[in-house]
């Protein structure tokens, strides 16, 4: 049953499973035999024979008096999916152009949970952006969201060539997070003159804009160039007008 399942996670219906394993467990064999082996008719063993030729699984071999087929070795099984990977690479860039240009309307994707903020903060820094840019108030942050911070901060600190530069909004300037985040020389933050704390982390990042809310533990990801880059132009103008570390 392992093999099966295995074989059906592979693309084979769960027939066309059954009549390939009970074919390499007879080695040859006439369809009855084979109609014997998995216990499926012979009009529906002769249907899936001649889909698992087409494939290139199985062969058939010409006898005097009956024919019988025969299981190709299973490699052919891992070349046929090298062969469809190699020809989804080439074909990719073609998909990934028509994706990047259907940009009229604003992707909104929703994570919730912290293993999803987790693996969203891990898709951030090995995105291939040079510089993301990012602005929160760590003091309205629950102590929850520690660990996903220290995350975050091994993440930057194990790719040096990635910059980031952050906005923070922050009473207490010796916060453990901002007091972990000096020690970064690729994390350049500074602090704004806001009069009111910001309640979510929010990242700019390619064409994204990430949305993280610690309270309720989810994340809002906006996809758009011209969005993205409208935030940009925001945070740009409020970093001129901040202070440094």
């Amino acid at each position: 049953m392992e093999h099966q399942t295995l074989l059906e996670d592979l693309g084979f219906s769960s027939k066309a499973a059954q009549v390939y394993i009970g074919l390499l467990q007879l080695g040859q064999a006439t369809v009855v035999q084979i109609s014997r082996r998995v216990g499926l008719k012979r009009p529906t063993i002769y249907l899936i024979l001649d889909d698992l030729m087409r494939r290139g699984y199985v062969a058939a071999i010409p006898q005097a008096r009956k024919q019988t087929y025969v299981a190709l070795p299973p490699e052919r099984i891992k070349k046929a999916f090298e062969e469809k990977r190699e020809a989804l690479n080439a074909f990719l860039p073609q998909l990934s152009a028509l994706y990047n240009t259907n940009t009229a309307k604003p992707a909104v994707q929703l994570f919730e949970g912290v293993t999803a903020i987790n693996r969203l903060y891990e898709e951030i820094v090995n995105s291939g952006e040079k510089e993301f840019l990012s602005f929160f108030s760590p003091e309205v942050v629950s102590a929850k969201a520690d660990e996903s911070f220290k995350l975050f901060l091994k993440l930057l600190r194990e790719k040096p060539q990635v910059k980031s530069r952050e906005l923070i909004y922050a009473q207490d300037k010796r916060h453990h997070y901002l007091r972990a985040a000096q020690q970064l020389p690729n994390h350049i933050f500074r602090f704004t003159t806001a009069k009111t704390p910001l309640s979510t982390d929010n990242i700019i990042w390619m064409d994204k804009i990430g949305i993280f809310s610690y309270e309720k533990d989810f994340v809002v990801v906006i996809q758009s160039k011209d969005v993205a880059n409208t935030f940009r132009s925001l945070f740009e103008l409020a970093w001129i007008g901040t202070s440094g570390k």
